[in-house]
């Protein structure tokens, strides 16, 4: 059937890839023309097992996630460790960012909007110069953006474990 110049064959058909190559994985790549190192990273990534709290709904995710974030800044604030503000950072993202792609997203607003805000507050209220205001914000978000990754390491099974690295002497043991 040919329908406005374009006949029905000129289409890719269902099973096939854009070009009209037959696949046989299901997926929409012909795998079997990338390297075999790219090949076994693929098929390992098919085999790993989803994460658990992926599976709740966007909202809940995106409450939980605040709430981790709340809680980890309350934690800080309480311990009062000269710093320890690069740990709690961490664990607040990283703990947000296990919820799913929506809490991963929660934490990635609320830490650089904070971060914003600690900006301004230590450049004209703490007096900062302009220079260490902004190491301290772009380091600040580095440390969240860190964080939010180290949740796709399948080494670290919770936040503290995760986070270890930033944890400085004096931290309380609680936490």
């Amino acid at each position: 059937m040919v329908r406005q110049g374009i006949a029905q064959c000129d289409y890719p058909q269902y099973g096939t890839g854009f070009w009209g190559n037959n696949l046989s994985n299901g997926t929409n790549y012909d795998i079997s023309k990338l390297s075999p190192t790219v090949q076994n990273a693929l098929n390992l990534a098919r085999s790993l097992p989803a994460q658990q709290q992926t599976q709740q709904s966007p909202m809940r995710q995106v409450l939980g996630g605040t709430m981790d974030m709340v809680r980890n800044y309350f934690d800080m604030k309480s311990d009062n460790t000269i710093g320890g503000d690069d740990y709690f950072h961490c664990k607040g993202n990283y703990e947000a960012a296990q919820r799913g792609m929506y809490g991963k997203l929660a934490a990635k607003v609320l830490g650089n909007e904070k971060e914003v805000f600690d900006y301004f507050k230590n450049r004209y209220y703490k007096g900062m110069s302009y220079p260490d205001a902004l190491a301290d914000y772009w380091h600040d978000r580095d440390v969240n953006f860190q964080a939010r990754e180290l949740v796709d390491n399948p080494f670290y099974s919770d936040s503290k474990e995760a986070c270890r690295y930033q944890r400085v002497e004096g931290i309380n043991e609680k936490y």
